[in-house]
């Protein structure tokens, strides 16, 4: 039985729906609230819109140290001693050699999509995150909403991220500031 490329996506995303709506709840156009995060859609100075996936003192990936995604290969949790803001979020380092790194070149180690789960944004969703289940693909930190999600993202990773990356300047007009 030979199905369509239509029915296969209608048949993946109503098969979907259910996973995504277990533990995401509804978030009725407004961003996800996680335990002690905020969405923030902030203004930025160029007058371009946000939208960033922060805890309720503005600090991005959960306190986590972006470099160290690349650098350790993971989630490695950052010290306030060492902080930099950059685009209306905060981020924390494990030490003075990757705050200095992220300074030289901030927009290498962002996350990508505001630090919201990519594959929640190739479905055109902001879905909460687990920084554990973070991964760095094709040089770009992605943070997923948690190791199942990362997985059925990584069954097709380029055309996942095309869709992300297809999805997020809606999300950005619709839901930042």
């Amino acid at each position: 039985m030979k199905l369509s490329t239509r029915r296969l996506l209608t048949c993946g995303l109503v098969c979907l729906l259910p996973f995504l709506a277990q533990g995401s709840g509804s978030y009725g156009g407004r961003a996800p609230r996680t335990k002690g995060a905020r969405a923030a859609a902030a203004a930025h100075p160029s007058g371009e819109r946000t939208l960033l996936n922060l805890d309720r003192k503005g600090v991005a990936l959960q306190g986590h140290d972006p470099v160290a995604f690349f650098t350790d290969g993971g989630p490695v949790k950052g010290d306030p001693q060492f902080q930099a803001e950059h685009g209306g979020a905060i981020y924390h380092f494990a030490n003075r050699a990757h705050l200095e790194t992220f300074q030289a070149s901030p927009a290498q180690y962002i996350p990508q999509f505001g630090g919201f789960c990519a594959m929640g944004v190739a479905m055109g969703k902001l879905l909460k995150v687990d920084v554990a289940a973070s991964q760095v693909v094709n040089g770009r930190l992605l943070a997923q909403k948690d190791a199942k999600v990362r997985d059925m993202f990584n069954q097709d990773p380029e055309g996942n991220l095309q869709k992300a990356d297809a999805q997020w300047p809606g999300l950005l007009a619709r839901k930042g500031r």
